[in-house]
C-alpha cells in the first residue's frame, strides 16, 4: 500500500492505494498529527481487514517518517519511506488521478463554487 497527503482548496487528505487491488482510499483529515492519521489509516485497515487482505508494508514519503514512528508500533506494519526530496511514484499518480477526478465532477456541476478564500484575500 502506498499513502500519501492531499490538498485540494485547502483542505488535507489522506491517500492511499493497494497495489494488490488497486482500491483507493480518500479520508479527510482535521490536522496533520499523529492521531489523525492513524484515524485515516485506521479505517483503511478496517476495510481491507473485512476483505482478508493483509496490509504489509506502507509506502510512503520521507514526511511522514517524524509523524509515524511512534505509531508505527501500534499499526503493526512496517513503513517503508522514500529517500528525501523523492516521492512515492505510486502515491503520487493515485493523488493526480483522484484530483483530476474532483476537479472534473466540480466542473460538471450546474452551479459554480465561489474561489477558495486564499484567492479571494490577493484581489482586495
Amino acid at each position: 500500500m502506498s499513502v500519501d497527503l492531499l490538498y485540494i482548496s485547502g483542505m488535507r487528505m489522506l491517500t492511499a492505494t493497494d497495489h494488490v487491488i488497486k482500491f483507493r482510499s480518500l479520508i479527510p483529515l482535521r490536522s496533520r498529527n499523529v492521531e489523525n492519521l492513524c484515524s485515516a489509516l485506521d479505517k483503511v485497515f478496517r476495510v481491507h481487514n473485512k476483505a482478508t487482505i493483509a496490509i504489509d508494508p506502507i509506502h510512503a514519503d520521507d514526511e511522514f517518517r517524524s509523524l509515524m514512528e511512534k505509531a508505527a508500533d501500534n499499526l503493526d506494519c512496517t513503513f517503508l519511506y522514500a529517500p528525501q526530496g523523492e516521492h512515492v511514484p505510486v502515491a503520487e499518480h493515485n493523488n493526480r488521478t483522484i484530483a483530476d477526478h474532483i476537479r472534473i465532477a466540480l466542473h460538471c456541476l450546474p452551479f459554480r463554487f465561489p474561489p477558495p478564500a486564499s484567492l479571494c484575500a490577493g484581489s482586495l
